[in-house]
């Protein structure tokens, strides 16, 4: 751990202690970006294999099973990333209605014992 983690790590705690609805949003649609990102780059690797066989010489091609195969998934995987996309803003949209809730319950609890 080198002295620039510990400055991440101290920027970290200060916003959690500031706001912690909007850090535990932050950490869970960071999480969720995670797997979005890692399925993004195994989809798109696994369509330019494809897409290798299907429309260059290199590999003995092209092939035209190969080329109707591509078509087929690249369809699917582009509307699988706007399904997708728009889970993931529906998610983060109900945390964040979610956290400020909790923020009210909080700050009017604080309030009361005053």
């Amino acid at each position: 751990m080198g002295i620039l983690d510990l400055f991440f790590i101290k920027r970290k705690v200060k916003e959690g202690i500031q706001n912690p609805g909007g850090f535990v949003v932050e950490q869970a649609t960071d999480f969720i970006k995670g797997y979005l990102i890692v399925g993004t780059v195994i989809s798109a690797v696994f369509l330019i294999l494809i897409g290798l066989f299907a429309f260059s010489p290199w590999l003995g091609g092209p092939f035209q099973a190969a080329k109707f195969i591509f078509w087929i998934l690249l369809i699917i995987v582009i509307s699988s990333e706007f399904v997708f996309i728009s889970l993931f803003l529906r998610i983060k949209r109900s945390f964040r209605k979610q956290a400020d809730k909790a923020a009210l319950k909080i700050k009017a609890k604080i309030v009361n014992k005053k």
